[in-house]
């Protein structure tokens, strides 16, 4: 990795650092494959390709994006911001008492290992600084 690339890559990590933003969800998605199509860009223009059941093939999620149709019925329970001033804003869903626990749970526990990634993060700088 070139010098240039690696400033690239700290300069973004910092921006990272400079917040910590958590969303929590529920409820249901519906993933098909029927009935999709990907459109494609190659050097003679624009063209589109039916995908079906049968045929639909991916690599990672962003793909599976790109060959599917998704219907979601989601709300959010827990949203909470925390900025590198230490300021920090949190919604919580007005039906909290009836949230399962789990969603709650997870939501605590990504911000906390989000945190801990973040405190691990600056650790490391400092060393390298001093």
């Amino acid at each position: 990795m070139g010098l240039r690339k690696a400033i690239q890559e700290l300069d973004r990590a910092v921006d990272d650092l400079s917040s910590l933003h958590v969303q929590t969800f529920i409820g249901d998605i519906s993933i098909s494959t029927e009935n999709s199509s990907v459109v494609t860009e190659n050097n003679e223009g624009v063209e589109e390709i039916a995908v079906s059941t049968s045929t639909a093939t991916y690599t990672d999620i962003e793909s599976l994006k790109e060959i599917t149709t998704v219907k979601a019925d989601v709300s959010i329970v827990a949203e909470t911001l925390i900025k590198f001033d230490g300021d920090s804003y949190n919604f919580v869903n007005k039906d909290y008492d009836k949230i399962p626990t789990a969603a709650i749970d997870i939501h605590r526990e990504a911000l906390k290992n989000g945190l801990d990634t973040r405190l691990g993060l600056i650790n490391l700088f400092k060393e390298i600084i001093t």
